[in-house]
Order: C-alpha cells, then sequence, then structure tokens
C-alpha cells in the first residue's frame, strides 16, 4: 500500500489543478477559487479547446476511441451546469495560513469533473499539512517503538539475582513505561490526522454523494476480515491510514470508471486522436496534456483483481513520446513539412508547438474544403440517406443534363401499326420492316397471339355451356334420387301391414 500512498502524493502536482488548489498569494485569485466567475471563465476556456457544434467524429483517427473514459469534447451535464451557477463551497485553511474555497461534489457531472475533484479534494488535504502531520507522527512512533522494543531486550538480559543489578533493572522497566506511553500517545495522534483526511473528503461530498463512500470506508477500514483492492481477502483491518485512505480513493473512483481506465485512455491518445480543423494547435495540444495527466489518475488493471504478475502499472506518456504522439495527429501536410524541416523527431511538446505553429500560418487547413469529400467515380454505390419515421419521403430529383437521365423514345411503325411504340425508336423496330410489313417471326407470334385471343373467348363460353350442363344433370340425379327413396318407403309400409 505503500505504493498507492506514493503515487497518490506525486499526483496532486497536475498542472491541470495547480490553479485551484495553491495558496491564494493575492486578492486577485480569490475571485475565481469557488465562485461563479471562474466557472465562467473556465467554461469560455473550454469552449476553445472544443468549440461548440465539435463533435467525436471530427477528432477520431480511427475506430476504437469509444471505450476512452474521457474523450477529447468534454461532455456537459445541464443538472451539474445549473449547480455550478451557485456552487456550495467549503473554505479550508491551508498550513501557511491562508484559506481556499473548494466546491462541494453533489454527485451530478461528467466522468472528467468528478475525476478533477477527486484530486482536487486530495491536493487540499496536502496543503492543508494533513499529509505532512501523519507521516511526522508515523515517524515518531515507528521511532519510539524501536526504542521501546530495545529498552525491553535490554531488561530481559538483565539478571535479577545479582543485587547491582536490581536498580538497573527498576530504571529500564520506569523507561519502558514512559515509551509504552508514548507509543500509545503517538498512535493516537497517528490516527487523528488520518481521520481528519478522511473527514475533509467527506466534508467536500454532499449527503446523496457521501453515501457511497461512507460505504467504502466502512468496508476497508473497520471490516475484519476484508476484501482488498486486489480482490484478496485479509483478517485483520487496516484501520485509517493515509495508505488505507489511497485505497478508498481508487474504490471511489472505480465505482464511476472501469478497472481499465487508465489503458483505455492511453490507448485512445496514441491511436485514435486527431487535430480536428475547428481548433488552432496551441489550444489541442493544450486539452492533449490535459488528457495525459489523467492517465495516471484514473484505475487501471494493476491495482484491481484481474491483476497477474505480469501486469504493469499504467504510466502517462513522456515529453518525448506525447511529443511523436501529437505530430501523428496533425494533418499529413503538417507532417511532411515538419519532416523538410527537421531532421529527426520531436524531442518534447513545447519545441515541436513553435514548428507547428509556424506551419499552421504557412499551411492553413480551410474548414470548408477539408469537409468537403471527394468526388466519386461513375457506378460507385451511393449512401442511402437516413429519414425520420413520419417524415415525407422526398422525391427524386429530374436532372435534365446529366448523363443518367431518361431521353424520351418514339417508334413511327409500332404506333400505326400497333405495338410498345415508346420503348424504342424508329431505326431500332425489330417489329416491322421499313415498309410497315412485320417481320417474320412477329408475324407468326402476332397470329398466335390473336388466334389465342379468340380461343380464350371461345373457351369462356365452353366452360359456362358445360357448367349449366352440369347444374341440369345433377337437379335430374337428384329427382332420381327422391322418386326411389319415395318408392322404398311405400314397400316397407306394405309389408308391415301384412
Amino acid at each position: 500500500m505503500s505504493v498507492l500512498r506514493d503515487s497518490a502524493t506525486a499526483k496532486i502536482h497536475k498542472k491541470h489543478v495547480s490553479f485551484e488548489v495553491a495558496a491564494l498569494r493575492s486578492s486577485y485569485k480569490a475571485l475565481f477559487q469557488g465562485t461563479s466567475l471562474g466557472t465562467g471563465l473556465s467554461r469560455m476556456s473550454s469552449e476553445k479547446i472544443a468549440p461548440t457544434g465539435l463533435k467525436h467524429q471530427e477528432c477520431k483517427r480511427r475506430r476504437g476511441g469509444e471505450k476512452a473514459p474521457i474523450r477529447y469534447v468534454p461532455e456537459r451535464d445541464p443538472v451539474q451546469e445549473a449547480l455550478e451557477q451557485k456552487p456550495e463551497s467549503l473554505k479550508c485553511t491551508l498550513a501557511n495560513g491562508s484559506e481556499t474555497r473548494v466546491t462541494v461534489w453533489s454527485g451530478h457531472g461528467t466522468n472528467e469533473q468528478f475525476l478533477l475533484h477527486v484530486n482536487k479534494a486530495a491536493s487540499v488535504a496536502k496543503n492543508m499539512g494533513l499529509y505532512s502531520a501523519f507521516d511526522d507522527a508515523e515517524a515518531a512512533h515507528d521511532s519510539k517503538k524501536n526504542d521501546y522494543k530495545a529498552v525491553l531486550l535490554e531488561l530481559a538480559e538483565i539478571n535479577e539475582a545479582d543485587p547491582p543489578k536490581v536498580a538497573k533493572a527498576e530504571r529500564k522497566t520506569a523507561q519502558s513505561l514512559l515509551l509504552k506511553a508514548e507509543v500509545s500517545n503517538l498512535k493516537k495522534k497517528m490516527t487523528t490526522a488520518a481521520q481528519a483526511v478522511f473527514q475533509l473528503y467527506a466534508n467536500l461530498l454532499t449527503e446523496e454523494a457521501r453515501q457511497p463512500w461512507d460505504i467504502i470506508v466502512k468496508e476497508q477500514t473497520e471490516s475484519s476480515p476484508y476484501t482488498d483492492i486486489y480482490g484478496v481477502e485479509r483478517r485483520k483491518s487496516p484501520g485509517k491510514t493515509t495508505s488505507s485512505f489511497c485505497t478508498c480513493q481508487l474504490l471511489h473512483l472505480q465505482s464511476c470508471f472501469s478497472h481499465d481506465a487508465g489503458e483505455n485512455l492511453r490507448f485512445y491518445i496514441s491511436n485514435c486522436l486527431k487535430k480536428p480543423n475547428k481548433v488552432r494547435i496551441r489550444q489541442f495540444v493544450q486539452r492533449v496534456l490535459q488528457l495525459n495527466n489523467y492517465v495516471e489518475d484514473l484505475p487501471c488493471l494493476f491495482y484491481s483483481p484481474s491483476a497477474s504478475s505480469h501486469t504493469q502499472k499504467v504510466y502517462s506518456f513522456t515529453d518525448s513520446e506525447l511529443a511523436c504522439n501529437i505530430l501523428r495527429m496533425c494533418p499529413l501536410k503538417w507532417q511532411d513539412q515538419y519532416h523538410l524541416l527537421e531532421k529527426c523527431y520531436p524531442e518534447g511538446v513545447k519545441p515541436l508547438l513553435l514548428i507547428l505553429e509556424r506551419i499552421e500560418v504557412a499551411h492553413p487547413v480551410h474548414e470548408a474544403s477539408a469537409a468537403a469529400k471527394p468526388a466519386k467515380s461513375q457506378g460507385s454505390e451511393q449512401p442511402t440517406k437516413k429519414f425520420t419515421p413520419g417524415a415525407q419521403i422526398p422525391r427524386k430529383p429530374k436532372h435534365a443534363h446529366s448523363d443518367n437521365a431518361r431521353v424520351e423514345k418514339n417508334c413511327d411503325l409500332c404506333k400505326k401499326h400497333g405495338g410498345a411504340h415508346t420503348t424504342h425508336n424508329t431505326a431500332e423496330c425489330r417489329r416491322y420492316k421499313k415498309d410497315g410489313t412485320p417481320t417474320r417471326g412477329t408475324s407468326h407470334r402476332q397470329g398466335k397471339s390473336s388466334g389465342n385471343d379468340r380461343n380464350s373467348k371461345k373457351s369462356y363460353a365452353q366452360v359456362v355451356a358445360r357448367m349449366e350442363k352440369l347444374e341440369k344433370s345433377l337437379k335430374k340425379v337428384n329427382r332420381k334420387s327422391k322418386k326411389r327413396r319415395r318408392h322404398e318407403e311405400s314397400d316397407d309400409s306394405d309389408s308391415d301391414s301384412s
């Protein structure tokens, strides 16, 4: 758990939260922290990074970025935006005596806003001196505990049967009792310092958002046995320490993000992101740097039950790696210009940004030309348009001068002598010759078809006649059957009377 604590304390120095959580060095800075003015200014800066109307497709280089926990275009929550107009904040006194205000998390907001709040709470706890207080108490506790163990070892080696050593044994006994009391007091001081960290984090949550946090803290610090973040069952609870606080903080993040959120965001930056045409290169690089800082803050598979012996922790890209990724996100024309100017790949983001800004001025990417799709070749399949249910289906436009337009045809011979005259022209007629006489095959078919028409008419009359004949024969049969029944009944009555 010491690795967890070291990584958590290192995260608080991120650039994207340093201004908000640092000490108030001037009254000018007090106008922004925890106020509606600061919220409005942060929204204005985000508009430059992601203008209104920017879609994920415009920042997409290839498929696979759908699993990214945080994408280039920031998500918006109308409930959180309404709450930010009248934010509920908590005044905190820092270690140097200055005061700062931290917004209380209401539980409504995007994943990115939740991650920023968690980082801000950890940063405020450090600036208030809560981590250092626990570290000092822990160091003093360990030192006194070692002294207490040494005194106990010396006391065990003293032979009480020897009279000169009896006084020494009494002194060592009194010293051990004094060290034991100091160790107990330092233990309480450690618990108080850790309890202050937990309490500060809980105070920065509303009643609704605090319920999941209280459940996590109870399971990790008060239950025995309990299951740790790696999925291993432990017998004894560690209690409330800074290490257990970092564990609870990661579990709190896992309630909002998946276990492999760090890996997914790293893959999104390196493989799926590209520079949109609506955003200038400086604002784009600023957002990429912000996303890169999120990689280490997010949960990863290393801190999950799915981790194996070969699973490694996820780290952010180094300066040179991120510079190479940013260059691949730019248009191909910009990449070619960079390789013409430079002999090697970029060694850092800052020198790369200076070169890309000059390329942006010399070779601007116009939005209209970039958005225009190339003309498709003839015969290529056109994508079908999707219409909303209930909407009127538009008619197919009539292109009078296009190559695929329908041309009217007329055959004078078929029109005069009979036939389909709109399917072909007179020169293409195969039914009649130029003098109007039918061709050999068509004359035979024409005669045959006319005979069939006559036969069909005759066959219909014959069918009607046959049906009438059948009706008459059926009537005769019915009459004969009735007479036969009457005759049989009369014979039976005569035999009974005799």
